[in-house]
This record gives C-alpha cells, sequence and structure tokens, in this order.
C-alpha cells in the first residue's frame, strides 16, 4: 500500500504524525492534517506546507519520507466514543507499508 491509499482508507483521523528510525534527532517529527504537512527538527528546516489536494499531500510525504531515509511510523489516532483509538503504520524506505499495528485504546503510548 503507498502513502497516499493509507491517508485515503485512514481519514477522519484526529491526529496523525510520524518519524524516522533512526531519527535524526530526538525533535525529528511530521505532523499530517488533511491539507498539510508540518516539519520539525530535520536539517532541511522546520515548517508548515500546505497542498490543495489529499493527492499532492500523498505525493509530497512521499517524497519527503524518501529524502529522510529510514523505516517511518505514523500514529493515527480517532476518537471513538467513549475513548480514543491509536494504531501505527510503518513504512519501508519506499514510502510503502510494512506492517500495521492493532489498536490502542486511551492516551498515546
Amino acid at each position: 500500500m503507498s502513502t497516499g491509499e493509507v491517508l485515503q482508507a485512514a481519514s477522519g483521523w484526529l491526529f496523525c504524525g510520524g518519524y524516522p528510525d533512526p531519527r535524526p534527532n530526538t525533535d525529528a517529527f511530521v505532523t499530517v492534517t488533511s491539507d498539510s504537512l508540518q516539519v520539525r527538527g530535520f536539517a532541511d528546516g522546520d515548517g508548515t506546507f500546505r497542498y490543495a489536494s489529499r493527492e499532492e499531500l500523498a505525493l509530497a510525504l512521499a517524497k519527503f519520507m524518501q529524502a529522510h531515509p529510514g523505516n517511518w511510523t505514523f500514529m493515527f489516532g480517532y476518537v471513538a466514543v467513549p475513548r480514543r483509538e491509536y494504531f501505527d503504520v510503518s513504512f519501508d524506505r519506499k514510502a510503502l507499508v510494512s506492517a500495521v499495528s492493532g489498536i490502542r485504546h486511551g492516551g498515546p503510548n
């Protein structure tokens, strides 16, 4: 599954954020919203980058992941009354899904 397919299939999240392994530093993190990437802690600079469509966002995310080598993990969080649910999606160095965790309840772990 590609990055774009994951973002389409997992739409409606409350929280989506990820990082590469190994991390370039402990602050390196990418937050994904419905139309933007918020990047911090990478050598090429911090910032928020907005996109006109989910497809553009997915392509930009895949390029960013490939430009910062490592196996990436993104946590997706949802509100499921009365609690929140989380799961992780791991990507290989080509930005393709390599694993999906089980669902966790409560706060992010």
